[in-house]
């Protein structure tokens, strides 16, 4: 079992009690992954939000945010790209 099956098979655990529950409207990202974040020690920014939605579900961003082909994708140079955001 590849690592996306295993991470399928521990969501459907995990989200099964939420069958029938009501879950909220959110503002998805649409493509939330360590590459569109960039940090320092107290601040946090996000970019790249064109696949933004006003009434997404909580699920998707986390999806992406948590597979294993998206954690692996890594931008290393981020906080050297983006070391001048916090005077833009």
């Amino acid at each position: 079992m590849g690592c996306e099956d295993a991470l399928c098979e521990r969501l459907r655990a995990e989200f099964l009690p939420l069958l029938g529950a009501s879950v909220p409207q959110v503002v998805e990202h649409g493509d939330f992954w360590a590459g569109n974040i960039a940090a320092t020690s107290d601040q946090m920014r996000v970019y790249d939000w064109e696949w933004t939605v006003l009434d997404g579900r909580p699920f998707f961003d986390l999806w992406t945010y948590r597979s294993p082909s998206c954690v692996t994708r890594t931008v290393p140079e981020v906080p050297t790209a983006y070391s001048g955001w916090k005077s833009a």
